[in-house]
This record gives C-alpha cells, structure tokens and sequence, in this order.
C-alpha cells in the first residue's frame, strides 16, 4: 500500500522513543542521586550529576525532534519546505483521521446517504412552511422544489 509509513520513518521514530526514555532516566537518575546525596548529609559530588542530567537532557530533546520527523517525515515536520512532498508525507494521518470520522458515524448509525436524504427532506419541509405562509408563490415552490431535487 502506497499509503504505508516507510520502514525508515518508523526506525527514525522508534530510535526517538529509545532515546527519549534514556533520555528521561538519564535526567531523573541525576536528580534522584543528586536528592539522595543531599538528603544522606553528604554532598553529591557536582562533576557526576550535572553532566549526566545535560546529557540527558539533550537525549530527550534529540528523541523529540527524531519522532517527530519519524512521524511526520522531513517534509511534513517542517524541516524541508516542500508542501507536496509534506503532503504525501501526511497522507497516511489524513486518511487516519477521515477512517476515525466514518467510523464514529457508522457507530452511530448514520451513512452518507442517510445525511443526504435528511438534508433533502429539511429543505423541503422548509420550502412547504414557506409556501405555507404565503412567503413564496406556488411558481416560486414549485421552481424552489424541483431545484432542490435535482441537486
């Protein structure tokens, strides 16, 4: 299927993940040991906590931009300025989104066509109480009517 997520985008995605959560451990392992020094009565030794919390830090940062570009590609990220290729890019979401709205609708129980039918009945029912209090002509309903059917 063309609409597939390439294998590369998913790698670049999950690589992100990875090191998000490294990351994350990395900079919460800093201020946890940092916090058991403090709290033991001693103090933590700064050469040891801070670089490893910058270094996490900027693995969970890395990690963000990669699943970001992993999601939505280069073009649909934002980093190469290309609205066609961003397009095709964001392609599979878009069709996500549109799968997500016929499916709320057919869960509950309304299709196109009973849209559609609804709509014409409204408009007509509309034109008949138009036609009833004297705001159009019988020329104009009858015109106003055949009009919308034709639609």
């Amino acid at each position: 299927m063309s609409d597939d997520i390439s294998d590369s985008r998913k790698g670049l995605y999950y690589l992100g993940m990875v090191l998000g959560a490294a990351g994350f451990l990395c900079c919460f392992g800093a201020v946890a040991s940092g916090g058991c020094g403090i709290a033991a009565g001693g103090m933590p030794h700064p050469g040891g906590i801070f670089p490893i919390f910058f270094v996490g830090m900027f693995l969970f940062i890395a990690g963000g931009i990669l699943v970001g570009i992993g999601r939505r590609g280069l073009a649909g990220s934002g980093i190469v300025l290309d609205p066609k290729q961003a397009r095709k890019d964001l392609k599979p979401w878009a069709k996500m989104g549109g799968g997500i709205l016929k499916d709320a609708l057919e869960e509950a129980g309304l299709k196109k066509e009973e849209s559609a039918s609804s709509d014409l009945e409204t408009d007509l029912r509309a034109l008949y109480r138009l036609h009833q209090d004297g705001i159009l002509s019988d020329e104009e309903y009858e015109a106003a009517k055949k009009k919308r059917l034709k639609k």
